[in-house]
C-alpha cells in the first residue's frame, strides 16, 4: 500500500484560537477533488463555528518520517 492511500484519521489535528478560529493542516493535496473545502465543513459543522472561522494550511512538502 502506498503511503497515499493511508488512512488520515490520526493525522488531523485541529487548533482552537484565543479568538475561537479552528486551524488545522490536511496531510492531503487538494487536486480539485474538494477535500479541503470538504473537511472545513465538517469541522465548522462539528464544533459549531462559521465556516470563515475555519482556516487550512497545507500539508508540507516534507515526506513522512
Amino acid at each position: 500500500m502506498t503511503a497515499a492511500a493511508l488512512p488520515t484519521t490520526g493525522l488531523i489535528s485541529v487548533q482552537v484560537g484565543q479568538d475561537g478560529t479552528a486551524s488545522f493542516a490536511l496531510p492531503r493535496a487538494e487536486v480539485g477533488q474538494g477535500i479541503t473545502t470538504s473537511t472545513a465543513m465538517l469541522i465548522a459543522e462539528e464544533m459549531a463555528v462559521p465556516l470563515e472561522r475555519v482556516r487550512v494550511t497545507p500539508p508540507t512538502s516534507a515526506p513522512p518520517c
